[in-house]
């Protein structure tokens, strides 16, 4: 009597609560499985997990759970699912061992729940995080982490080589001065949503500070003269793109801007060197331009 009331309990729950025998067979499984799996719970039971689950989420993450379940564990872990229904879901589970008096193992209960709204959350939490409120581009503290990330690729695989370019916009302080702070801000707006539709999509611009724009691009080959003509391309496009005044108040406004960069290989180590150079050569640019 008592385990028929456990069964019924179970089995009313929308909690996505299992037992699942040593041959990985469903059992009994609650109706928030029907939700998930976009299937009648009848249909559920007597099923192997395999056969409800894709091969790449059984192999690389259920099945080896449930062997360690089977050897007296209790597991705890995050899986993502392809429902039917639903879509993609993301699934937090705990995987408990039944222990008989023997201390035989027969089975394993599974108690889960939907975690993909605090991981859709998260995501978007980490998302405004690494973004610069005004320009909507990653900010300062995400340029740094992914041009870490790029070094130790490249540390790993010296046929990958980078480049980082370093934009200065021409006479933003006189843009401030003159239409004033709300016409500045406008201006790095536009001016971000044109370098949006330059980079590509894998790329990583950032603005590094006030009117400073950093451009970090990942190279497929170390080849240094492809990757020199690839970096003149983007600087030229990079150009073309503030060729168009930008409107303000029924007002165009033209904007220039001086673009420096430089190849990263994996001789480089700090990234602090690495911006130096790619403002240096910036720099160089802006002084050169003024002496035409």
């Amino acid at each position: 009597m008592q385990k028929h009331i456990c069964a019924q309990m179970v089995s009313a729950t929308q909690h996505l609560m299992s037992y699942v025998d040593r041959d990985f067979y469903y059992r009994h499984a609650s109706c928030g499985y029907q939700a998930l799996l976009g299937l009648p719970v009848e249909q559920i039971i007597g099923k192997h997990v395999s056969e409800l689950h894709s091969s790449e989420v059984y192999k690389n993450s259920i099945e080896p759970k449930l062997e360690s379940c089977l050897k007296g564990e209790q597991i705890h872990h995050r899986i993502w699912v392809d429902s039917a229904n639903l879509g993609r879901r993301f699934i937090d589970a705990t995987l408990t061992p039944i222990v008989e008096p023997s201390q035989e193992i027969t089975g394993i209960v599974v108690s889960a729940h939907d975690i993909t709204d605090l991981v859709e959350l998260q995501r978007e939490l980490e998302e405004l995080s690494a973004r610069d409120e005004l320009t909507k581009c990653f900010n300062r503290r995400y340029l740094i982490e992914s041009m870490r990330q790029l070094l130790a690729k490249i540390q790993r695989d010296n046929s990958v080589i980078g480049i980082a370019f370093f934009l200065d916009l021409d006479n933003f302080k006189s843009l401030n001065d003159q239409h004033g702070h709300l016409a500045g801000d406008h201006a790095l707006r536009t001016i971000s949503e044109r370098l949006q539709g330059v980079v590509r999509a894998n790329d990583v611009l950032a603005r590094y500070g006030g009117d400073e724009f950093v451009l970090l691009c990942e190279l497929s080959s170390n080849d240094w003269p492809q990757a020199l003509s690839t970096a003149k391309v983007i600087s030229d496009k990079i150009k073309v793109s503030f060729s168009e005044p930008f409107d303000y108040q029924n007002q165009p406004i033209n904007l220039a801007c001086s673009i420096g960069f430089t190849l990263i290989d994996h001789y480089d180590t700090s990234i602090d060197m690495i911006l130096q150079r790619a403002d240096n050569d910036m720099y160089n640019c802006k002084q050169s331009s003024r002496t035409r």
